[in-house]
């Protein structure tokens, strides 16, 4: 702890919040990562270049130099195929012909793929001189385009022999020309050797200077590792050293914290203070530690006072309880003995004031049945009076249908005596139609039609007139008997009347002996009302002596506790050292 409060002073780190520390800290650690990532990316661009190198310059020129010998070494393969036609093949006459033919196709397939070759290498040649290059590669490289430019002098003659070849028909020609291809490709193939060997040389040449570049890269990938690990290291160290410090300054600092607070909360002792070393948190909470353990001394002072003067508090409260709870027995024993006489009389009254309530109450449904009765009675009368109008209306309305049962007689006799003149009339008219012989046949038919309605006509006449008779001695009867009901009526509607008087007198008098019971039961009601109130005064005083005593006994309780409670307060402060 000494020494590690001593690198803190001497770095001036005691000063420093831990949030600053912290801050510090991960700065600290972005900046070993940009140093790292500095570090990685210088060894990546030296690595880069040399692999760029490769890239565009070894590699390309290596591929084009083997794409050039192989379309070159094509070119000639093509071309050597004319020696694969064999003059002792075609001695005979006839088979000459074909020999021509064949030596034609021959020449002709070699023109082609000589052609196609040919244009190939000169597009690597291109791409290859466009190609940076080395002085000692460049000075080869002409060695090797003069080695070229023999070559194809020397082997371009051959392509107007194998033109020639492939056109000419005549077996001595082809003979002629066949000697000569063999002549020049005798000199293509040594000078086609010492350009091979000079490109061999060339080719030698890039990849010497291909594994210089892959030296290089190699060189560059192992300084740029090596770079990267020893910053590494060293950020890892420098980190490694800074971590150490603030951990050891804060933990220092944590573990006096806790070993105070330990011995502060055992041993009860809240005397003791943190020693404050630095400005960071952990010393302000030390500080805030410290403030709150002299508050707690200051508390448990006063607390320690206050548990004396209560334990004398207690002791009087005692006894001025225990005098309160025996004055509050006293008084609610009178109280109770008050209530039940009050009781007794409520009691009473109720039930004097329950008989008065049901008086009144028969008093007013008889009172209710009377004027129901008399509504009832008044409305039988008016119903009455009602009815004996109608009967004598429908006494006159009888009487006038009698009158038109006559009217109804009248009228069918004449409609018989119609009926009968017609039934004589078709009856003449049926004799004059058989008169009148075939001509009045129709005629007669409805003749005979006719006096069969008008017989018909008759018939039913009868039955009307026979049914208007029974009529008329119905409507007769009826009305004898209008008549009686009228009297009768008459003598209910006076009856009605006069019961409607008897009721309007029962009303009255219900009406006086209703308001009688009612003014007795309102003044029992009263006293009832008085006497509930005065026994709720009683009860109330019963109730708050009951609780004046029981609080008195409580107080008693509470004032012995709390005698108790200050004892053991003064005890339990007594242990701590203030």
């Amino acid at each position: 702890m000494a020494r590690g409060g001593i690198t803190l002073r001497r770095l001036g780190m005691d000063r420093l919040s831990i949030k600053t520390k912290l801050g510090l800290l991960a700065g600290f650690s972005l900046l070993n990562l940009a140093v790292v990532a500095v570090a990685g990316w210088l060894g990546v661009s030296h690595l880069n270049q040399a692999l760029e190198e490769i890239s565009d310059h070894s590699a390309p020129a290596l591929i084009l130099m083997a794409e050039m010998r192989m379309w070159q070494a094509k070119s000639l393969l093509a071309t050597r195929d004319v020696a694969t036609w064999r003059q002792e093949r075609y001695d005979s006459a006839s088979a000459r012909l074909d020999g021509v033919s064949e030596a034609n196709s021959i020449a002709a397939s070699v023109i082609e793929r000589r052609n196609e070759a040919e244009a190939r290498v000169k597009l690597a040649l291109d791409a290859y001189q466009a190609l940076p290059k080395s002085e000692n590669v460049a000075l080869q490289w002409g060695v090797v385009q003069e080695r070229l430019q023999e070559f194809k002098e020397t082997f371009d003659p051959v392509v107007p022999v194998l033109q020639e070849m492939a056109k000419t028909q005549s077996w001595e020609e082809v003979i002629s020309v066949t000697q000569r291809f063999q002549l020049i490709d005798e000199r293509v193939g040594a000078v086609w050797e010492r350009t091979e060997a000079e490109m061999d040389l060339l080719n030698k040449l890039e990849k010497a200077n291909a594994e210089v570049i892959n030296e290089s890269a190699a060189t560059a990938r192992q300084t740029a590792q090596r770079a990267i690990v020893l910053v590494s290291l060293m950020a890892a160290g420098g980190l490694g050293i800074l971590i150490f410090i603030i951990i050891r300054g804060i933990t220092g600092a944590l573990d006096q914290l806790r070993k105070t607070m330990v011995n502060v909360a055992q041993s009860g002792d809240f005397t003791q203070d943190i020693a404050i070393r630095g400005k960071d948190e952990i010393a302000e909470t030390a500080q805030a530690f410290n403030s709150l353990l002299g508050s707690v001394r200051q508390v448990l002072a006063i607390v320690l006072r206050n548990a004396l003067s209560i334990n004398a508090a207690a002791a009087t409260t005692l006894g001025a309880a225990q005098e309160v709870a025996t004055a509050s027995q006293q008084q609610t024993d009178s109280a109770a003995a008050m209530a039940a006489v009050v009781e007794q009389m409520t009691v009473s009254i109720g039930h004097i004031t329950q008989s008065s309530g049901d008086a009144v109450h028969c008093a007013r449904h008889a009172g209710q049945a009377a004027d129901e009765g008399a509504a009832i009675i008044a409305q039988t009368a008016t119903e009455v009076g009602i009815i004996s109008s109608t009967v004598d209306q429908a006494e006159i309305t009888i009487q006038e249908l009698g009158r038109h049962s006559a009217k109804i007689s009248t009228i069918v006799q004449v409609i018989k005596e119609i009926a009968d003149q017609t039934n004589l009339l078709a009856l003449n008219a049926a004799i004059e139609a058989a008169r009148a012989g075939e001509s009045g046949r129709g005629f007669a038919v409805v003749a005979d039609e006719v006096r069969s309605l008008a017989e018909r006509t008759r018939s039913s006449t009868e039955d009307i007139g026979a049914m208007v008779v029974v009529m008329q001695q119905l409507a007769g009867n009826v009305i004898s008997n209008m008549a009686m009901v009228g009297s009768k009526v008459r003598d209910g509607q006076a009856h009605a009347n006069q019961a409607a008087e008897r009721i309007v007198a029962i009303q009255d008098n219900t009406r006086q002996l209703s308001n009688a019971v009612g003014e007795i039961a309102q003044a029992l009601q009263e006293h009832a009302v008085a006497s509930e109130e005065i026994s709720r005064q009683v009860e109330r005083v019963v109730g708050m002596s009951e609780g004046n005593a029981a609080s008195a006994v409580r107080a008693e309780d509470v004032s012995a506790e709390l005698q108790t409670l200050a004892v053991s307060l003064r005890q339990a402060v007594g242990a701590f050292k203030v």
